[in-house]
């Protein structure tokens, strides 16, 4: 009998204690950043930019983030002056690259301001010619610039800054003698120019350490082999850029970031995330 009442009173417990179920998600419980449901990102750019943006598509929507919208404006070489007279004079030079789904669609000739109107941008991302990344005169251009786009777009639409990377160290392109065919010296300028023109411009919200993260991942095992030219990402250089655009836009580490294509093994994969973080 004093069994029986002894689980009477514990059933009566039970049900008498409040059970509280949250539907909230529990990385959201965490201490983890919470993920929001949209990204749309467009950057004023170039070659830099379009390898910089080449999985990020695919990595927030490994994140979960519902609509994913990528766009790039893209002219080989461009500079910020050359940005700044395009949109003063609203050409139409651009091949716009948009990323709603699986593939890229390319519309030829359009203009900034053509593009800045055709998504509520969450983000623009602004970079400077890689020849020019590391000699600070050459960012004058930059105000005007983002005065305009600020009139064309949201008022929560955030700058982003994307700091560029050095050439590889066995480049021998005349634009690489800039900087004494040196690759250290050429980051150590572009991180100088970073400081000074963009660090302490209160109109970019973000800087994107893109340079430091490849020159990161050039002292791993893999060595200098990041690029396919001198110049322009392998897959691998790309996805190292795309986890530290992702995870700096998202205020995340890189390792929440998992989306990993074929092409990366698993060794390339924990370099790139220690040399994004």
């Amino acid at each position: 009998m004093k069994k029986i009442k002894i689980l009477c009173i514990i059933f009566i417990l039970i049900i008498a204690v409040p059970v509280f179920i949250s539907d909230v998600p529990a990385s959201v419980m965490t201490d983890a950043k919470e993920i929001p449901k949209e990204l749309k990102i467009i950057a004023i750019g170039n070659s830099f930019s379009s390898n910089s943006l080449f999985y990020v598509y695919e990595m927030a929507k490994d994140l979960g983030i519902d609509e994913v919208i990528v766009g790039n404006l893209y002219i080989g070489s461009c500079s910020l002056k050359k940005h700044r007279i395009n949109a003063r004079d609203d050409n139409k030079a651009y091949k716009y690259y948009k990323k709603t789904a699986g593939e890229w669609e390319i519309t030829d000739n359009v203009s900034i301001s053509e593009a800045l109107a055709d998504e509520d941008w969450d983000y623009v991302m602004f970079l400077q010619y890689s020849g020019d990344a590391g000699k600070p005169s050459t960012y004058k251009p930059l105000n005007s610039l983002l005065k305009y786009v600020r009139k064309r777009v949201g008022k929560h639409t955030k700058f982003i800054w994307n700091m560029v990377w050095a050439f590889q160290s066995d480049y021998k392109a005349k634009r690489f003698g800039a900087y004494n065919y040196d690759q250290e010296l050429m980051y150590e300028k572009i991180v100088y120019a970073t400081e000074k023109k963009i660090k302490t411009n209160a109109k970019i919200d973000l800087i994107v350490p893109a340079g430091t993260a490849i020159q990161n991942a050039r002292s791993s095992s893999f060595g200098d082999t990041f690029t396919t030219d001198g110049r322009h990402l392998t897959y691998a250089g790309r996805y190292i850029v795309g986890l530290t655009l992702l995870s700096t836009i998202l205020d995340i580490s890189p390792e929440e970031i998992k989306y990993r294509p074929k092409c990366i093994s698993d060794e390339m994969r924990r370099v790139a995330a220690k040399a994004a973080s």
